[in-house]
């Protein structure tokens, strides 16, 4: 097995040690000097080292962890003296009395396995420190420096073009996203604005005007306009609905941001003309897509902006202004940030880390710096310098009851990141998903057991769904680009996998015992449409099942009806499975963020910075909020008995940090 660098170099380390404690923090300073990274990162090196020596994390024989401290060496180290002439010719034998001794006695194969990771930690421990020092000397050449120390989540930040102040939005519980100015000198920041919920701050080309989306107190929404001497409000431009990103022309007097084509519908950039007093559509909006965060270049003859076509398909587009749009990069699960390094390449930041991206498509490492999990990365072509936001961010699963008080309950706790929880329908069980483990993989719950499902790590898993009987449950998995469909089978404690294609796929639930529910996206140029099928997990038989659109979906408690939404306009369907889908009255505003139990439609709307959990009758308009923590409209909450089961969004740290070449 391979094994990168960073992974052997930390295994040295703790060689170094045998028997000692180190902590995680020892580990980030010296393996990660002056670089952000995220928690992540050292997780995927033990995870390595695990897979390296098989070990088991809940009764290891090389490493242990030390809950909520890192990490301890508990095997035996032996520094070995060279090899004997003997002894070399034992090893250059040692294929052929293997491949003899498989057939009689197995404990050999283990005892010259844990033999051979001996000689890996001791020879390690003899050149690994060389090693060490030769990687931390090629680290490219950039300076870090965290610029916000408050308890704020202090994210968005944007660079003034004299490269000397800054604006970021700081947000904290319970209260409005306030929008701050700083100069980098200066400790302390500024407010400007008062009442309104603020987004996306940028400058104006001169750095005198500071603009902003405003979500504001009569849940109105707007672009404030401030000038950045006396944090005045200059001029308010109104939105029809809130935009997803915002950009100031370069030289000229216009704004890009994103609008949906209609109230619930799909995201396209457009361009608001301050002088003329008039906006026009940039892109064209395309049935099912989401157009956002557009960014003007350096020279301003374009911008770059965000196409999302599914939960984690996300690519790059480049359009002139006369809206002449082609596509840039892959389609990736997440896009961190964009910034523009020059008029012919971007700054991406990708889940791995920073990368250059052409507008012919070419993609490479970023070499100034190892920053990974940069957020909102914005980077300054003449300072050489960029900013971006680093957070801690952690998951966890609740329930809410709302026939008791209190009404909050945890269903997972710890320090990792837990999330989808969903509860069989005997309530015996649960599933959701961790990285408890180290890498995101599955977790299953039965009374007082909990026990991750082994061979369930994948890129991305969502969408957890339990069979009537509770005898089963699903997940959409993707890996490598491939999206597939995981079956657990609770009787027997394994699963199988099938997996579809490439096409983004959306767990719906079980029609059946035996028939799990979901939809497949479709596009081409013009439109984007998802299909919605039926998987036989016995034959492995799939179904084409209607011809309409169906976005995102659910089952009924008693498997009557699916109700579901288009990826177009959004609007609320019920179907009985035989005659056309009837068009709901639902002023909803529904993604992924909804569930359905008998009587009612329940979803999580995020009003004012504030969570509210919302409730709606299925034969009238009437809604009824309770405000809730923060509540991830990410992750599909489940419609419970007396409540809702959803994943609680734990912001533990956010802050603005700058990366200076050098």
């Amino acid at each position: 097995m391979l094994v990168e660098p960073k992974a052997m170099m930390v295994l040295q380390y703790l060689a170094s040690r045998p028997g000692e404690t180190v902590s995680r923090q020892v580990l980030f300073e010296e393996f990660w000097p002056k670089q952000v990274v995220t928690e992540d990162a050292l997780n995927r090196v033990m995870s390595s080292l695990r897979r390296l020596f098989k070990d088991n994390a809940s009764n290891p024989e090389y490493i242990a962890t030390i809950r909520k401290v890192g990490y301890k060496l508990v095997a035996d180290v032996t520094v070995l003296n060279a090899l004997t002439t003997e002894q070399q010719a034992t090893l250059q034998n040692e294929p052929a009395l293997i491949q003899a001794t498989v057939a009689n006695e197995e404990r050999q194969i283990i005892g010259v396995m844990r033999w051979l990771a001996y000689l890996v930690i001791a020879s390690v421990f003899i050149f690994g420190w060389r090693y060490l020092q030769h990687d931390k000397q090629q680290l490219a050449p950039a300076n870090i420096q965290r610029l916000t120390h408050d308890k704020a989540i202090n994210i968005m930040p944007t660079q003034s073009h004299q490269g000397d102040s800054f604006v970021y939005i700081a947000a904290e519980q319970g209260a409005v996203d306030q929008l701050m100015l700083r100069e980098k000198t200066q400790t302390f920041p500024k407010r400007l604005g008062s009442t309104s919920s603020y987004s996306y701050p940028v400058f104006s080309p001169n750095d005198k005007r500071i603009a902003a989306i405003a979500q504001q107190p009569n849940q109105q929404f707007a672009i404030e306009i401030f000038t950045a001497d006396n944090r005045q409000s200059q001029s308010v431009i109104p939105l029809e609905a809130v935009s997803h990103g915002l950009s100031w022309h370069p030289t000229a007097n216009m704004l890009a941001y994103s609008q949906p084509t209609s109230p619930n519908g799909n995201h396209s950039i457009q361009l608001w003309d301050q002088d003329k007093h008039q906006a026009t559509t940039l892109t064209e909006a395309i049935p099912g897509a989401h157009d956002t965060k557009p960014i003007f270049s350096p020279s301003g003859d374009r911008l770059v902006f965000q196409r999302q076509i599914a939960f984690k398909e996300h690519a790059i587009f480049s359009s002139d202004l006369a809206g002449n749009s082609h596509k840039v990069s892959h389609y990736f699960s997440d896009i961190l940030g964009v910034s523009w390094l020059n008029d012919e390449q971007l700054l991406v930041s990708l889940n791995k880390g920073l990368f250059t991206l052409s507008l012919s498509g070419e993609i490479a490492p970023w070499s100034s710096t190892e920053v990974v999990g940069a957020q909102d990365i914005d980077h300054h072509p003449q300072q050489a310098s960029s900013l971006f936001s680093k957070r801690t961010r952690r998951h966890q699963n609740l329930i809410y009851d709302f026939t008791s008080q209190p009404s909050r309950f945890a269903l997972t706790r710890s320090d990792a990141d837990d999330y989808a929880a969903n509860i069989s329908p005997d309530t015996k069980h649960f599933a959701f998903v961790s990285d408890r483990s180290g890498q995101k993989s599955l977790w299953f719950r039965s009374s007082d057991q909990l026990t991750r499902i082994e061979g369930s790590e994948f890129s991305e898993i969502f969408d957890i769904s339990w069979s009537a009987d509770s005898s089963h449950f699903s997940a959409v998995v993707k890996d490598q680009g491939r999206y597939g469909l995981l079956i657990y089978a609770v009787a027997s404690a394994k699963h199988q996998l099938h997996w579809q294609s490439t096409r983004a796929i959306n767990g719906i639930g079980w029609k059946t015992a035996q028939t799990l529910l979901y939809s497949e996206l479709n596009r081409d140029n013009k439109q984007i449409n998802w299909q919605l099928k039926s998987l036989d997990i016995a034959s492995s038989d799939i179904i084409n099942m209607a011809k309409f659109d169906v976005f995102q979906a659910r089952l009924t408690p008693n498997k009557d009806k699916l109700l579901f939404i288009d990826a177009n306009t959004r609007d609320l369907w019920s179907w009985d499975w035989h005659s056309t889908p009837q068009k709901l009255n639902s002023a909803s505003r529904l993604d992924r963020n909804w569930d359905v139990n008998q009587q009612q439609i329940l979803w999580i709307e995020q009003i004012s910075g504030k969570t509210q959990l919302m409730r709606s009758n299925l034969d009238s308009a009437m809604i009824t909020a309770e405000h809730a923590e923060a509540l991830s409209s990410l992750y599909r909450p489940q419609a419970t008995l007396h409540g809702l089961a959803a994943t609680e969004v734990k912001q533990l740290q956010a802050d603005i940090w700058q990366i200076n070449q050098l």
